[in-house]
């Protein structure tokens, strides 16, 4: 095989790295990839290069370690399928036609070494659909690693049932993988060549279908814009006080993607199911461990602020901030066996470890709002559902535990009915809350027995301070009502015609005449105004008390205007006396209209002058 293959090469004009003769690494191109627009040959016999180790296609054991040569959803095709001719179809190498050969760049190996320094191993698939998703196939990502295995940086571990060779750094690429990777970044172990008993060296062991869906994960997620290479970590320890470390097989950090930082479990469909509840319980005993120096007596008083509590928590000092409610959220990617199956597992994990990932609701029937605060966000998917899809893992794949619907990762870990909800129905209960207590205040406003209106807010205010018993009814505190002030607009017109009644009829006016009509218009209007008011009180209704007021007002307003004109002509007429006459006439048939009213004598409580007289002077110099 090899010297056929030395053949082909030497017939090709190609060295066994794939360079042709006379060229060298600067002169090639870094991206030799064609542009259909600009070049129209594409020869319907191209194939894979010569110069790279082929793997004949074989069945697809499952999307985790599927041959590169099955179509992908998306369009992809292994490098081994032969393409479609068109002056359309894009190719990833350049035609022979061109007379060039793609030779890997320094970014490419660079990339792959960063890669398999932080996945231990990986499939040129698992390369392929994480570092260069956007190649049609991953024949490109092969010719990177012959050319590393010839610099002695990378070698073959295995080969897979599924015919792909499983490849792993070596030592000189474990060292220089070291360096090109950030100081934040953790290495996996180097994985060391192991030699029989000859002295040959064996295939190593140890690498399942567990670790290929593994690393098949972090490859489709990368692939659809999840972070990069660098944004993953695998086997991450999390420690519990009660001696047990729960290792996470990814995690994801992607802030660009929208998900700050995610861990994640996959299952091919093996593990009892109980299992996976166990590690939701030691996620969450996990996630609840205290910060050093924490106090806990504030923590403990911080779970009623919501996101508050996180800050006294040992997580946050380990993972960023989600940026929403709950701890970091946990995906279950599930693969293997039928799909009937992996649906089964997801309902009897989400019946089982509902505890864990279902939130408090709020108190009160007014709220349908979650607290997420101190739950664990739990999204579950499938290999298959995810390779099946278009849109790869960035579609609508992804299934929040509580949930029905299949959502995008981001809408899944958003939480609708949680903090925004929450606030909404807040403000809602507070607005109805005040809208009860407003018609409840409404209903104990007194109302004026004199006008019939409400008392406005200050005036019930000083009635409710006011130690002046039945003055606060009477118009005394705040000023009174308009009933009050229009009563002393009668006092005064009263004692006016009192004064003019004496001062008409004597044809002079002495100092002794006006005291005495003002000690007599002040006892009648003391006794007559409340007294008219009060019999109002008692004749109307109280629901028609303003309307009533209203229209006493009436025609003694029209009196106020017109009186003093028809007054005038009287006078000029037949002098001042017969006017003074007939006002003397109105008054006396007001006494006998008011003798016809049938009115119940108000209540009285005895008391002596002395304590009236306390009362009053208490009440005036509490308002002056």
């Amino acid at each position: 095989m090899a010297p056929a293959r030395a053949q082909i090469r030497a017939r090709a004009g190609r060295s066994p790295t794939g360079q042709q003769a006379g060229e060298t690494e600067d002169t090639v191109p870094a991206d030799l990839t064609p542009d259909p627009a600009s070049n129209p040959y594409e020869p319907a016999d191209r194939g894979p290069a010569d110069d790279v180790d082929q793997v004949s296609p074989a069945p697809s054991m499952g999307p985790s370690i599927s041959p590169s040569t099955t179509s992908s959803a998306d369009g992809r095709v292994g490098a081994g399928q032969t393409q479609k001719s068109g002056a359309s179809d894009t190719f990833d190498n350049p035609s022979k036609s061109l007379k060039q050969t793609w030779k890997p760049t320094h970014t490419r190996k660079k990339e792959v070494l960063k890669a398999l320094g932080i996945f231990q191993r990986a499939t040129a698939e698992h390369l392929w659909r994480m570092l260069r998703p956007g190649d049609r196939h991953d024949r490109c990502t092969r010719d990177t690693l012959n050319t590393l295995k010839s610099e002695g940086k990378v070698r073959v571990e295995t080969r897979l049932e599924s015919g792909h060779q499983l490849w792993v750094l070596t030592e000189r690429g474990y060292k220089e993988a070291k360096q090109l990777l950030p100081k934040s970044a953790r290495m996996s172990v180097l994985r060391k060549l192991q030699y029989d008993d000859d002295g040959e060296p064996v295939d190593g062991d140890g690498y399942d279908e567990h670790a290929a869906a593994v690393t098949m994960t972090a490859s489709v997620l990368v692939g659809a814009g999840f972070g990069t290479s660098l944004s993953w970590q695998t086997e991450i320890a999390h420690r519990l006080p009660y001696g047990y470390t729960q290792y996470a097989d990814l995690t994801m950090r992607a802030p660009d993607a929208g998900v700050p930082a995610m861990l994640l479990e996959v299952d091919r469909v093996n593990e009892p199911v109980d299992d996976l509840v166990a590690k939701l319980r030691r996620y969450t005993d996990w996630f609840e461990l205290l910060a050093p120096k924490a106090d806990a007596n504030k923590e403990k008083a911080a779970r009623r602020q919501g996101a508050a509590v996180h800050g006294f928590r040992l997580w946050s000092r380990i993972y960023p901030a989600t940026g929403r409610e709950g701890y970091v959220p946990v995906a279950f990617v599930f693969t293997g066996r039928t799909a009937a199956q992996r649906e089964s597992r997801i309902e009897r994990l989400e019946q089982a470890a509902r505890a864990y990932f279902a939130g408090t609701p709020h108190r009160g029937e007014s709220y349908t709002a979650v607290d997420y605060h101190q739950a664990v966000p739990v999204v579950v998917t499938e290999l298959e559902r995810i390779t099946a899809d278009p849109a790869g893992s960035a579609g609508a794949v992804w299934r929040r535990l509580g949930r029905d619907e299949w959502q995008t990762l981001s809408k899944a870990l958003d939480n609708p009915d949680g903090d925004r909800l929450y606030a909404v129905q807040l403000r809602e209960a507070r607005r109805r809350q005040a809208e009860r207590e407003a018609a409840h205040r409404e209903a104990q406003r007194p109302v004026c027995t004199r006008c019939g209106r409400k008392f406005t807010d200050d005036r019930w205010q000083q009635t409710k301070g006011s130690s002046w018993p039945g003055e606060w009814d009477r118009g005394v505190v705040g000023g009174g009502c308009e009933a009050g002030r229009m009563n002393a607009d009668d006092e005064q017109l009263l004692r006016g015609r009192v004064y003019g009644h004496v001062t008409v009829a004597t044809r002079h006016a002495t100092t002794a005449s006006i005291a005495a009509c003002g000690f007599v218009s002040g006892t009648a209007a003391s006794f007559i105004v409340p007294a008219t008011q009060g019999a109002v009180a008692q004749i109307v209704p109280e629901e028609h008390l303003q309307q009533a007021n209203a229209l006493l007002r009436l025609p003694s307003n029209a009196v106020r205007v017109l009186g003093p004109v028809a007054g005038g002509f009287v006078v000029a007429a037949s002098g001042a006396a017969w006017a003074l006459a007939w006002d003397a006439f109105t008054f006396a048939l007001a006494v006998v209209l008011f003798l016809g009213l049938r009115l119940q004598a108000p209540p009285t409580t005895l008391a002596s002058v002395l304590a009236d007289l306390r009362a009053g002077w208490t009440g005036f110099w509490s308002h002056g």
